[in-house]
C-alpha cells in the first residue's frame, strides 16, 4: 500500500535551529530515499514563508532529499497524509530507523 508522509522539516528532517538550518537528523536522507524507492508520497512542510522557504526547498535539493511537495504556509500541518513527522507527534527525539518501521508496517512493506 502506498503510504503518504508528511514531515516537519524542522525536528522532523533537521534539528530545529530555526532561524538556521540544522544538521540532518540520523538516517533521514538514506530512509527518505528507501521509502520514495517504494512509491511511497513524501511531503514535507515547514512554517517558515518567504525567502526562508526558498532556503529550505534549495537545501533539501541540494542535499537531494527526496520530495513530492514543499508546503510552507502556516497551516501546512492540515495536508493530508497517513502517517505525520514532527516534534508534537513523536518528540524531540525523532529516531528514523523507527519512523521506518512504523511506517513500513503501515504499509505492509515488510
Amino acid at each position: 500500500m502506498k503510504i503518504t508522509i508528511s514531515i516537519e522539516f524542522d525536528g522532523g528532517i533537521v534539528r530545529n535551529e530555526y532561524p538556521d538550518i540544522g544538521n540532518f537528523k540520523l538516517n533521514v536522507k538514506e530512509i527518505l530515499e528507501t521509502l520514495k524507492s517504494k512509491e511511497h508520497e513524501i511531503k514535507i512542510w515547514s512554517s517558515r514563508t518567504g525567502k526562508d522557504a526558498d532556503r529550505v526547498i534549495k537545501f533539501l535539493k541540494d542535499n537531494k532529499i527526496p520530495f513530492d511537495s514543499f508546503n510552507y504556509q502556516e497551516n501546512a500541518y492540515e495536508t493530508f497524509a497517513h502517517f505525520y513527522i514532527d516534534e508534537n507527534n513523536h518528540g524531540s527525539k525523532i529516531v528514523w530507523d523507527d519512523i521506518y518501521e512504523k511506517v513500513t508496517q503501515l504499509a505492509g512493506d515488510l
